[in-house]
């Protein structure tokens, strides 16, 4: 009798997080997002919007944070750009979610912000963790999707800062 064994090992490779904006980005105040079609050039950020290339991995951890204990509505596309002759950018939503920031204010590089405390999935396939104020900021964790380029869409109905940390896993 032959006896065969087989091991495996998994290793997780996880990059730096990083935050998106340099400073704080104001929000696009209104609870209509942003249209999104297929183009011709490379998204750009505007108020409200963050682009950023994704990090060397396929899974997203995402922790956003907000100077008001609010509920946005946070949208994560993915951008691909075609190989054909006309070379397009096509959108696609990978999530979707109404965030609760709650609890005590925690200061961050001179600012304080509120750290999510709950995500209500609206789209898309996530992971997410549920926080308990400061003493352990929630977060979502999005498949990307093999996505080029990452663009954070933030629609919330009181004006407000944002930004998230984001990394590899």
């Amino acid at each position: 009798m032959i006896r065969q064994q087989v091991s495996s090992l998994i290793t997780t490779v996880r990059d730096d997080s990083f935050l998106v904006e340099e400073t704080n980005k104001s929000v696009y105040v209104s609870a209509v997002p942003y249209s999104k079609q297929v183009q011709s050039s490379a998204p750009t950020t505007a108020a409200g919007k963050m682009i950023f290339a994704p990090p060397n991995s396929s899974l997203l951890k995402f922790m956003p944070v907000c100077t008001t204990a609010t509920m946005p509505t946070v949208r994560v596309f993915g951008w691909s750009k075609t190989r054909d002759t006309t070379s397009l950018w096509v959108p696609s939503l990978l999530y979707s979610a109404n965030i609760t920031f709650g609890g005590s204010l925690v200061t961050v590089g001179g600012g304080s912000v509120y750290c999510p405390t709950s995500f209500s999935l609206n789209y898309g396939a996530a992971v997410t963790y549920a926080g308990s104020a400061s003493f352990h900021p929630g977060h979502a964790v999005i498949d990307m999707l093999g996505s080029q380029l990452i663009e954070i869409e933030v629609s919330i109905n009181s004006a407000a800062n944002f930004n998230a940390l984001v990394g590899g896993i």
